[in-house]
């Protein structure tokens, strides 16, 4: 019995982080494909209303995931998105925040790889999205929600002809053609950070063409 339990355990040392790392995956896909069918959603809704429809990726601490803070929106992540219908009468939300798993989120500490949150440099000035705040994109104003925790966010806006508001860069970043599709964003475990030398291993993008509101998808495993 005792030689039993023994080879169990040896089993089950190498069954574990390979189960692990299958579970990662899955939560990333998961996420990575829930938030791209929300924002084709919202340009669907865009065109059929006829009202341009925001999309807002809210950063947040969460206080399951280690070194996050709910009390302060600069110690958290983006974890989160909702979309609102643009009315005459004012701005009408489509539904709940929708929230990521807590294991993944959306890269914001560079914008090598998420964009839509940093800003693109072209020609030594930032090229920034639309703040849902009003404020600078390098100087986001915490804002505090209904249940008192503070949260900051970036937006964006498809307009009713499915294009969006995002600026349409005229130039590559390394000063060639064109770079209509600079616009994207990166998930990936928070686990797995960026290095100096590159994406983490495994991560999910999704690129907004801010001439046709065009989403494209793209994982890497």
């Amino acid at each position: 019995m005792v030689m039993v339990l023994a080879i169990i355990l040896v089993i089950a040392s190498f069954a574990i982080p390979s189960t692990t790392g299958i579970l990662k995956g899955s939560r990333l896909t998961e996420a990575g494909q829930l938030l791209t069918d929300q924002i084709v959603l919202s340009r669907q809704i865009s065109l059929s209303t006829n009202h341009p429809v925001e999309v807002r990726f809210y950063c947040y601490g969460d206080p399951e995931v280690p070194g996050e803070n709910a009390e302060s929106a600069d110690s958290g992540n983006y974890h989160g998105m909702q979309a609102f219908e643009i009315k005459e009468s004012g701005t009408v939300p489509l539904g709940a925040v929708m929230r990521l798993p807590t294991s993944v989120v959306i890269d914001k500490d560079t914008s090598t790889y998420s964009t839509l949150l940093k800003g693109v440099e072209v020609g030594g000035a930032t090229l920034s999205p639309v703040k849902s705040t009003g404020a600078a994109l390098g100087n986001p104003i915490p804002r505090v929600g209904s249940n008192g925790k503070a949260y900051k966010s970036v937006s964006f806006r498809f307009l009713p002809d499915g294009s969006t508001d995002l600026p349409k860069l005229d130039t590559r970043l390394d000063g060639s053609g064109s770079a209509a599709a600079a616009w994207f964003l990166t998930l990936h475990d928070v686990t797995d950070q960026p290095t100096a030398g590159g994406a983490p291993k495994d991560f999910f993008t999704i690129q907004v063409d801010p001439l046709n509101g065009n989403i494209h998808s793209y994982r890497r495993q």
